[in-house]
């Protein structure tokens, strides 16, 4: 088996794979769209997942606060629920 076959097996997925996974079944080499477009699902509800975001850090107040953006390698998805939502979209791998 490949790394794509062995990918596509997997009952996880992080929004970085579930978008290489997208782009390559699209043949796109573009595979950032592809995760802006996982990560607005994810925000907006349409898409579970367990977000995990990059930190933000304040200079001014030597603090760091976890309010930042999704962070596409840490937070993962099921892979039923993203085949669900490919679907609802109009999308397939």
């Amino acid at each position: 088996m490949d790394m794509w076959q062995l990918l596509g097996l997997q009952k996880k997925l992080t929004v970085e794979q579930a978008a290489q996974l997208w782009t390559r079944a699209r043949h796109d080499k573009v595979t950032r769209a592809a995760e802006g477009v996982i990560t607005d699902a994810i925000e907006s509800r349409e898409l579970a997942a367990d977000i995990v975001r990059w930190g933000v850090y304040y200079a001014d107040l030597g603090t760091e606060l976890p309010e930042g953006n999704i962070n596409q390698h840490e937070t993962t998805v099921k892979r039923r629920d993203f085949d669900a939502w490919l679907k609802s979209i109009g999308q397939t791998i």
